[in-house]
């Protein structure tokens, strides 16, 4: 039995080919898995970054027990309001009373010249 040297060199050569391509493939694709995991990590850093700013605003924004301070003071502030109107009615007609009073003086005295 004797081995056929161009058969050995055409087999050794269809084995280095397909391992070049094996390792070309699995070249070619560790790169494009670490691409990925570079274009994840910016992601991620930028949601962080996001995240942060939003957390940050929301420290910021009054808590439910601030809501409620306010309501309060808007009630009595409202509850003022009512009192300072009904006054203002009150010296209103009050001073139709003083206006209609003096009006009347001032014609008594134009009448006993």
């Amino acid at each position: 039995m004797t081995l056929d040297p161009k058969l050995l060199m055409d087999g050794l050569a269809l084995v280095v080919s397909i391992g070049a391509m094996v390792y070309s493939f699995l070249v070619n694709r560790r790169k494009d898995v670490d691409q990925r995991f570079t274009d994840g990590s910016r992601r991620m850093d930028r949601l962080d970054g996001r995240v942060a700013s939003i957390e940050q605003e929301v420290n910021a924004m009054p808590g439910k027990d601030d809501v409620h301070s306010l309501q309060m003071t808007l009630s009595d502030v409202r509850g003022d309001m009512k009192a300072m109107a009904a006054t203002m009615t009150a010296m209103a007609e009050s001073l139709k009373r003083t206006e209609s009073i003096v009006t009347r003086h001032e014609d008594h005295l134009r009448e006993n010249r």
